[in-house]
């Protein structure tokens, strides 16, 4: 599921067509990388959250 989530947004965020206006370009890029930032961090708390709640089982 990751590994498909992070291809289909490098797709999006790189096939832009380069004939539109540079703003939007920019702006597509800045979004994607920030989305992408969300989606590591959120991937990450995650499992130290797993991780922190096995051991509190224990």
């Amino acid at each position: 599921m990751f590994f498909i989530f992070f291809i289909l947004l490098f797709f999006v965020c790189f096939n832009v067509d380069t004939e539109s206006r540079f703003s939007i370009k920019i702006i597509v890029i800045l979004l994607c990388s920030y989305f992408l930032v969300v989606f590591v961090l959120v991937m990450f708390l995650g499992h130290v959250l797993i991780v922190a709640f096995l051991i509190f089982i224990k």
